[in-house]
């Protein structure tokens, strides 16, 4: 039974206009300024006395990326939608936008840290430090990945220090806004209300579930823990005692499969491919409206690059874990190699189904 609060939400959302971006129009390195339905966030703004809450950073190839409370994630920049919107670019020519992108690459050495909930908050009222190391904010994780290349976005203030109000008030950058947004009221209603999980969201906590489940391990033999999930691996391929390796080796492979890492093709098949293939197959272009039209070629346009970048990403993987797997012989990387085929040949047919879905779009 549908409650009166849902009842007006929808009339709410029935009547307003949102942002959305223009991903042709955005840079690598840009900062995307929001604001978000929670009480954290309302605290956040009080103290700060901004109307923005959060920040996030575009990746290129329509991703963007944020830390959030399942961890540091990406999502493609057609899922963003909000009712407040600010966008700022790093000033200056090609060495800026060179500096930009770098800062924007410097993302993937945060993805799937933990969030830092407690370190959000606090950032606003005092100097207290997150009690874990690895975690990060959203803004954050944004000035920190600027401060890896050597940009401070706020002079004399840390990255654990800076909020989305200083980020969004930095001299360094320009505001873009009007040149990257647009206002639409043609939005699916999912992406303005409630919490919704993608798969990129599942995997970001369940490599955080491997990374704890695997401390364990590293701490009992005197073995330094690594900050990134991705470290472990590494340590694992190069780690000289064999017996070591070996249970380690065992370790590894029984964690991901109990943590459902494996698993998460299976999902991705039946939550995402399956549905999709269903819906591409019942889709009558001449009964859609031209808003709704107008959105369907928008969202798959922009998908397109992003799964192209995720493709290539996944023959890299690929190529890099079957290389692992040949010179140390470990089941890991013979299981990571397969993993990586699989989930690069379901991406390629998610792209041919994309494109089928732009030509009977195209056909109107």
């Amino acid at each position: 039974m549908t409650s009166w609060l849902d009842k007006w939400r929808k009339w709410r959302f029935q009547r307003r206009s949102y942002f959305m971006l223009d991903v042709d129009k955005l840079r690598p390195g840009d900062i995307i300024f929001s604001t978000e339905r929670a009480a954290s966030s309302f605290l956040i703004r009080l103290r700060t006395r901004s109307k923005y809450s959060h920040a996030s950073i575009y990746l290129g190839d329509g991703l963007y990326a944020e830390a959030v409370d399942v961890g540091v994630r990406t999502r493609a920049a057609t899922t963003m939608v909000k009712e407040q919107m600010k966008v700022i670019r790093l000033k200056g020519g090609a060495e800026a936008e060179q500096a930009a992108e770098a800062a924007a690459e410097r993302i993937n050495y945060y993805l799937h840290a933990p969030y830092a909930l407690p370190s959000a908050i606090l950032s606003v009222i005092s100097s207290v430090p997150s009690a874990d190391s690895r975690a990060l904010f959203c803004s954050q994780l944004i000035a920190q990945s600027y401060f890896d290349i050597g940009i401070a976005v706020a002079k004399g203030i840390p990255p654990t220090k800076v909020t989305p109000a200083i980020l969004s008030n930095s001299g360094l950058f320009d505001d873009v806004t009007e040149a990257v947004r647009f206002r639409t009221r043609a939005v699916p209603e999912h992406l303005v209300f409630g919490h919704f999980e993608t798969l990129s969201d599942r995997e970001t906590k369940i490599v955080e579930d491997m990374y704890q489940k695997l401390r364990p391990f590293f701490e009992q033999r005197g073995i330094s823990v690594p900050p990134q999930w991705i470290g472990m691996l590494r340590i694992l391929a190069d780690l000289n005692n064999p017996s070591v390796q070996e249970d380690l080796d065992f370790k590894v492979i029984t964690t991901m499969r109990d943590a459902g890492y494996i698993s998460l093709l299976g999902a991705a098949g039946d939550e995402v491919i399956k549905p999709f293939a269903e819906w591409l197959i019942a889709l009558e272009p001449s009964k859609l409206t031209d808003q709704e039209t107008a959105l369907y070629k928008y969202t798959f346009i922009n998908a397109l690059p992003a799964l192209k970048r995720q493709a290539e990403i996944d023959l890299g993987n690929l190529q890099f874990w079957t290389e692992e797997w040949q010179r140390t012989k470990l089941g890991t990387f013979q299981v990571l190699a397969k993993y990586s085929d699989t989930e690069r040949n379901q991406r390629l047919g998610m792209i041919k189904m994309v494109e089928r879905a732009l030509e009977k779009l195209r056909s109107r």
